[in-house]
């Protein structure tokens, strides 16, 4: 055991009370003061000899006394406490610590070193209120924050682990990622293979099991944990659930999917033309169908298809360029254009303008359909029915059209047989072409048969009439029941 402290006439001790970085104040068997250094006063202001210091025992201070007798009985003792010193206006937390000299032999002489810690007592409190807001800021995290060990078990984690995965904190802690966490271990190796590369890793997107066996998706940023030595103790990181955002990623994926085949195998040819500078973002193969190009070659080449535009309709296209630009176009129309083969053809091009938040035209996306086909029909088409036309004006017979009872149509022999132009017979009721003496024998001959020939006598515009042979049929137009009637003069025979 250490001797006790010889304080009467040590020199060596002397010095060190007279330079010590603390308050050091000496304390008789009876607790008067017998001495303080220079610290001390510089720490509790002026002492006892003066008329404004504090007394002869020592500051006036919540345990001092309490703390410097049980010194003086024989055991150490210490107290914190604020502390105002007489005539300041400022307090301050003092520290002391009251050893005893000779515990042995109580009432004892007492040594009392007091330190002021006011910078430590503000750092302890910032320290508090730090911990405190990152304290409520982990327990109020919408997302997951978590501390692992080496052997990749959790040694922490954030109250949010309930929310996410249906595991209280206490059943999450010391489990394994690997194993009991990650849907695929896999993942959970990846993770750590970049780690190790990086020292960290930002993003990593895996998929996590709830308890209920359930999937959700995280996105993870983490870090190496190191001690004051900086060697590796483990891992912490914050997740982030994002399985929304995964699903919704699936669900545009799958619908782009489903409209690009859609795209690819469509007859018409689907496109999209940035502008103002004209490119093809995207163009569908049935480009290599319609213009006998393959959209390769249009991306490469950005002018093709405007050079496959027919010159008849080359102006037409400077001009809707021109609108284009100040964000108007016409939503559909046709025109002709030259196929690589050399051949002619029509298309027809339906549009949609797209522009950005301030209104401007960014692009423009359309359908291209080849109306060479339906073209070439409406072209016989009507070439039928002008050589239709022209046979039934060539034959000698009165030839009329009637829909429900009514004229729609008559040949060139009606008009000279019957003396009707045409804006006179349009809408006429049949009858009206027929003597009244006849009509009923017609119409009940009419009504009867689909098709039948009959003798009658018709009636001209002038009121005159003409012996004739009537042939009526029934056909079918555009849903509709036509009747045709073929009228013949019979007046020579």
């Amino acid at each position: 055991m250490n001797s006790p402290l010889p304080i009467d006439s040590d020199q060596h001790l002397k010095t060190l009370f007279e330079n010590s970085p603390f308050g050091v104040i000496l304390y008789n068997k009876n607790s008067t003061i017998r001495d303080l250094n220079d610290q001390a006063e510089a720490i509790l202001g002026e002492p006892w000899h003066t008329e404004t210091g504090w007394g002869q025992s020592g500051p006036e201070l919540p345990g001092f006394s309490n703390a410097l007798e049980t010194s003086r009985k024989g055991r150490q003792a210490s107290l914190e406490e604020e502390y105002k010193p007489p005539g300041e206006k400022n307090s301050q937390f003092i520290r002391v610590v009251f050893n005893p000299v000779n515990p042995a032999a109580p009432p004892c002489q007492v040594i009392a070193t007091i330190e002021d810690v006011s910078e430590r007592k503000k750092a302890e409190a910032a320290f508090m209120e730090s911990e405190t807001k990152y304290r409520e800021a982990i327990e109020n995290s919408p997302d997951l924050i978590y501390r692992i060990n080496l052997e990749g078990r959790i040694i922490f984690i954030s109250p949010s682990v309930s929310r996410l995965t249906g595991y209280t904190p206490e059943e999450a802690i010391g489990m394994n990622m690997a194993d009991e966490v990650y849907y695929k271990a896999a993942d959970r190796h990846r993770f750590l293979e970049i780690l190790e590369k990086n020292g960290k890793i930002s993003n990593y997107e895996a998929r996590f099991k709830k308890k209920d066996g359930s999937i959700w998706w995280a996105s993870t940023n983490a870090q190496y944990i190191k001690d004051k030595a900086g060697k590796i103790i483990g891992v912490e990181g914050i997740c982030r659930d994002v399985t929304e955002l995964k699903q919704a990623e699936q669900a545009t994926r799958k619908s782009e999917e489903k409209y690009k085949r859609m795209a690819e195998n469509a007859i018409d040819m689907i496109m999209r033309v940035t502008i103002p500078d004209g490119e093809y973002e995207y163009i569908s193969p049935a480009c290599q169908q319609i213009f006998g190009y393959s959209p390769e070659e249009v991306y490469a080449s950005r002018r093709l298809l405007a050079k496959s535009i027919h010159p008849e309709f080359k102006d037409f296209f400077r001009n809707a360029w021109k609108e284009l630009l100040k964000g108007e176009i016409d939503p559909v129309f046709e025109y002709k254009i030259i196929h690589r083969s050399g051949t002619v053809r029509w298309l027809n091009q339906r549009n949609v303008l797209i522009k950005d938040e301030e209104g401007r035209p960014i692009a423009v996306e359309g359908i291209v359909t080849d109306l060479s086909h339906r073209k070439e029909i409406e072209r016989q088409l009507k070439e039928s029915r002008e050589q239709y036309k022209q046979l039934a004006d060539a034959t000698f017979e009165a030839i009329f059209l009637f829909d429900k009872g009514r004229c729609i149509r008559q040949n060139k022999s009606a008009r000279r047989m019957f003396g009707y132009n045409d804006d006179e017979a349009m809408g006429k009721p049949n009858m009206d072409f027929i003597h009244p003496d006849h009509r009923e024998k017609l119409m009940a001959e009419s009504r009867e048969k689909e098709f039948s020939i009959i003798q009658s006598l018709a009636l001209r515009k002038n009121q005159t009439t003409f012996p004739c042979e009537i042939q009526t049929r029934k056909i079918e137009i555009g849903g509709r029941a036509i009747r045709i009637i073929a009228l013949r003069d019979i007046t020579r025979q």
